[in-house]
């Protein structure tokens, strides 16, 4: 939703999510992250982006990582206001990403699909994280995950983003070009968030 002029209340945009609550995705290929993370092809029409950064190395590094996530921090930088960050990680539960162009605010809703807490490939990787999809309402289609694997054979944790995305609006269609370019910015801002929100959680600890 588009809001010109003044920033949407607190109030007007839970009421919108309010609205969304029971409103079904708007793209086909939901809970496809899971299977995207190390490789695979994104679904026919959409754009297939990976991102990682390393956040250190150890169980701590890992554990850490994994409140972060739990706290929103890859959220937590100039470019994009998330509502709410004290939403729980579980699948259901709505948040909405808001936007600012120009004098434009949009209100971008989307769903938990899924949680990660598990192991893969025979164990070598354990992975914290979620992915949530878009509902009506939002200037795209996809679904992105987010998510901190420790390789436990190298040591190393890194925090991980996997998205799929196509234009959902006008909008984003007619500025495709730019709406990429700011997706990759996005991309790169949650990660020095999330290496921010470790860092000083380690800094406490010492």
């Amino acid at each position: 939703m588009f809001y010109f002029g003044k920033k949407p209340t607190d109030d007007a945009i839970r009421s919108y999510l309010n609205q969304c609550q029971d409103i079904d995705f708007n793209y086909a290929y939901v809970g496809c992250t899971t299977d995207l993370i190390d490789h695979g092809n994104a679904p026919p029409g959409f754009r297939l982006d990976r991102y990682s950064i390393v956040l250190g190395e150890g169980e701590d590094i890992f554990q850490q990582g994994s409140k972060a996530i739990c706290k929103w921090e890859m959220f937590n930088h100039a470019m994009a206001t998330l509502k709410w960050h004290d939403t729980p990680i579980q699948s259901g539960n709505m948040v909405a990403v808001l936007f600012k162009v120009l004098t434009q605010w949009s209100a971008n809703p989307a769903r938990i699909v899924y949680t990660l807490n598990a192991e893969r490939d025979g164990g070598r990787y354990r992975q914290f994280g979620f992915a949530y999809g878009t509902v009506p309402g939002h200037i795209e289609k996809g679904e992105e995950c987010f998510q901190v694997d420790w390789d436990q054979e190298s040591d190393i944790v890194r925090f991980r983003i996997t998205v799929i995305s196509r234009p959902g609006s006008l909008l984003s269609l007619l500025g495709k070009p730019i709406v990429n370019f700011q997706q990759k910015r996005f991309r790169k801002l949650a990660g020095q968030a999330m290496v921010a929100a470790v860092t000083a959680t380690s800094s406490e600890i010492k």
